[in-house]
């Protein structure tokens, strides 16, 4: 039987362990979604512009 979190349920927090090849993918996440916001801006716009 596996293990299923539980709503309220820790299953990660960030710099809680003493492993040093754990590392913090925080920056990634935010340049991912940076990356996407633009990428969405970029398609409404040509969206519109198709239908201008």
């Amino acid at each position: 039987m596996s293990w299923e979190p539980k709503v309220g349920d820790v299953i990660y927090t960030s710099g809680g362990s003493h492993n040093e090849e754990v590392w913090d993918d925080s920056e990634l996440i935010e340049h991912w979604e940076t990356a996407m916001e633009e990428y969405r801006v970029s398609s409404l716009l040509n969206k519109l512009l198709f239908f201008i």
